[in-house]
């Protein structure tokens, strides 16, 4: 395992597959009557927004934007 503090994330190395986990949040969900945010870590498309928003009526909204 690689410890990156550079670009704040960090990279996993296994018999299969290589993982590169972003610590820094792009965006957070939010469901307004329980005011509750939750952090997204990596860009959802415009489908599943919806759907997330459709199901679980949790808006997505993205850092900077």
């Amino acid at each position: 395992m690689e410890n990156n503090n550079e670009n704040k994330s960090f990279t996993i190395d296994c018999e299969y597959k290589n993982f590169t986990i972003n610590k820094v949040p792009v965006g957070f969900l939010r469901h307004e009557p329980t005011q509750v945010n939750i952090s997204v870590y990596k860009k959802i498309g415009w489908f599943k927004r919806l759907m997330i928003d459709w199901c679980f009526g949790l808006k997505y909204y993205e850092y900077g934007k």
